[in-house]
């Protein structure tokens, strides 16, 4: 597992894939195997084989014998590096609910310690604030993709995307993208804080 990781941070995906997949033949139910090749895949632009490698993780955590891996609120479907950090993405599952969580992408230190996020969630404020307007109908929630880091004792929120309804990964991870590049406009709060070097 670690020699597929090191691959993968170096951006050698072809050889971080060769090494995973030798890995799924020798533990074929190994959940934190399934969980890299969604990544790899990702890395690797197969979005096909991406979404299949998903589907399968989720039926090894269904099926899996470990009450934590059942358990698991979230699996992490994406990994981009950038110079000397790397950013994780959390898929959470779906809970319902005002204040849904979707996706989070945690900004990692050095240290691979989460310093920021992006986080796509549902915005109740948006949500309540449109049904009024009657832009919305009731059985749909608005989510919103926004910034969460820290300045000094307290925490920035800065929205930069909405969405009427849960949002496609690949459209978020565009933005999110963006957002990281220093390239995105924000809808409200001030930008800053979040923008990582060009590889």
């Amino acid at each position: 597992m670690a020699v597929a990781r090191l691959h993968q941070e170096a951006g050698q995906i072809d050889q971080a894939l060769a090494f995973a997949q030798r890995l799924m033949e020798l533990v074929p139910g190994a959940y934190v195997v399934h969980e890299l090749m969604v990544q790899l895949y990702q890395a690797a632009g197969d979005l096909p084989k991406r979404d299949a490698a998903l589907a399968e993780l989720l039926a090894v955590q269904r099926n899996a014998m470990d009450p934590d891996v059942r358990r698991r609120p979230f699996v992490i479907r994406d990994r981009i590096d950038v110079p000397k950090r790397s950013i994780l993405v959390q898929e959470m599952f779906e809970t319902g609910g005002t204040d849904q969580i979707r996706f989070v992408f945690a900004l990692m230190s050095e240290a691979q310690k989460p310093e920021n996020y992006l986080v796509v969630r549902v915005d109740p404020g948006l949500t309540e604030a449109w049904r009024e307007a009657g832009i919305l109908g009731p059985d749909k929630q608005v989510f919103s993709l926004a910034s969460i880091y820290r300045k000094g004792q307290a925490s920035v929120r800065t929205v930069y995307e909405v969405y009427t309804g849960p949002p496609d990964y690949d459209r978020v991870r565009t933005k999110a993208l963006e957002v990281l590049a220093g390239r995105a406009k924000p809808y409200s709060g001030v930008a800053g804080g979040l923008a990582v070097p060009a590889r």
